[in-house]
C-alpha cells in the first residue's frame, strides 16, 4: 500500500530534527497513534505537529523533556487542532454564504433601480428569521461533524452534526412557510444597499479570518516545544 501524502511528507522532515528531538517525536507518534482512531487521522495530526516542531528548531528554541508529559503534550496539541479545523470549516461556509448573500442584495438592489423609472415596481419583503434558523443550527452542525474529524470515538459526534444540519433545513423552509412574518424587512433601493454593505463586510472579515487560518498552518511563529519521556 503507497503511503499517503501526510505520511511521505512527515517522513521526509523528520529528518531535519536532530537526533534528540527525532527520538522524542517518534515517542510522541506512538501517544498519538494511542489517542486517535486512523492512521490517516495519525499522519495529519504529525504533519501538524512537525511544522511546529521545525519552525521551533528554526527559532532556536529547545526541546525539553522534563516541562510536560507526553500525554498531555499530544492531548492539548489534538484538542487545539480540532478546534481550529472546526472554526476553519465553519468561517469557510459562513464565508460563502456571506457572498450569496451579498449577490443577492447586488441583485435586489438593481432591480429597485429601476423603482426610480418604473412605478409599478414594489418593495419586497424579507425575512431573516429562516435564514437565522439556518445559520444557527447549519453552523452548530458543522462543527460538530468537524469537531469528530480527530475523535477517537466520533460516531456520537457525527451523528448530532447531521442531525443539526438537517434540523436547519427543515426549520429554514418552515420559516419561510410559517413565520416569514418575524423579523421581516421590506427591500427597497436604500435598504438593499445597506444589506449589500453589511454582507460584503461579513464577506470581507470572513474572508481575513480565512485567510488568518491559512496563514497560521502554514507559517507559524516561534515557539517552544515543550514535554516530557512518559515514566
Amino acid at each position: 500500500m503507497s503511503k499517503n501524502e501526510d505520511r511521505v511528507y512527515v517522513d521526509t522532515r523528520v529528518n531535519e530534527l536532530n537526533d534528540e528531538q527525532r527520538q522524542i517525536f517518534w515517542k510522541v507518534e506512538k501517544e498519538v497513534y494511542a489517542q486517535v482512531s486512523s492512521q490517516k487521522k495519525v499522519d495529519m495530526i504529525l504533519r501538524y505537529m512537525i511544522n511546529d516542531w521545525l519552525v521551533a528548531k528554526k527559532g532556536q528554541c529547545i526541546v525539553h523533556e522534563n516541562s510536560a508529559s507526553l500525554q498531555r503534550y499530544c492531548t492539548t496539541f489534538i484538542s487545539d487542532l480540532r478546534k481550529k479545523m472546526s472554526l476553519f470549516k465553519v468561517v469557510q461556509v459562513a464565508r460563502i454564504g456571506a457572498l450569496v448573500l451579498s449577490v443577492a442584495f447586488a441583485l435586489q438592489m438593481f432591480i429597485h433601480s429601476f423603482g426610480f423609472f418604473v412605478s409599478s415596481i414594489e418593495a419586497t419583503r424579507f425575512s431573516l428569521f429562516p435564514f437565522l434558523l439556518l445559520s444557527l443550527f447549519g453552523f452548530l452542525g458543522i462543527y460538530l461533524v468537524q469537531r469528530s474529524a480527530l475523535q477517537k470515538h466520533i460516531r456520537m459526534w457525527k451523528v448530532a452534526g447531521y442531525i443539526s444540519q438537517a434540523c436547519a433545513i427543515i426549520l429554514f423552509f418552515a420559516g419561510m412557510k410559517w413565520w416569514d412574518n418575524i423579523l421581516t424587512f421590506k427591500l427597497t433601493f436604500v435598504s438593499s444597499a445597506v444589506f449589500l454593505v453589511l454582507a460584503t463586510m461579513c464577506y470581507m472579515i470572513l474572508s481575513r479570518w480565512q485567510q488568518k487560518f491559512e496563514h497560521e498552518t502554514q507559517e507559524k511563529q516561534p515557539l517552544e516545544v515543550t514535554m516530557a519521556q512518559k515514566s
